[in-house]
């Protein structure tokens, strides 16, 4: 139970003044993202580790790539592609998946 709430307190600690940073330059919206459609890539680096029972094969941890290669159809729609490689402790995953991707708003944090 502690370590849990330990990691609640450090999500809570880093989300709350996350919305103070709107105020810097209120007339300026901020958007990292590009309205233009067109190729993207997402690249993404995992990695994990076991906390409940890790005597089960291939669960004490893992590392891995991913990348996602689509198009961006307009500011908030994206549809995707991607592959990548994990490395579990003694084996190893190659995934193939679809991304696809709807941006409900356009700020520094987007659910």
């Amino acid at each position: 139970m502690k370590p849990v709430i330990v990691l609640l307190i450090l999500l809570l600690s880093g989300t709350i003044p996350v919305p103070a940073q709107d105020m810097v330059i209120p007339n300026k919206p901020y958007s990292s993202l590009n309205s233009r459609p067109g190729y993207i890539t997402y690249n993404e680096l995992t990695t994990g580790f076991g906390r409940g029972d890790v005597s089960v094969p291939y669960s004490k941890s893992f590392f891995g790539f991913n990348t996602i290669h689509g198009y961006q159809i307009n500011k908030k729609f994206v549809i995707a592609g991607g592959t990548g490689i994990s490395f579990y402790n003694g084996g190893t995953l190659s995934p193939l998946f679809m991304d696809i991707r709807y941006r409900l708003k356009s700020r520094l944090l987007t659910p």
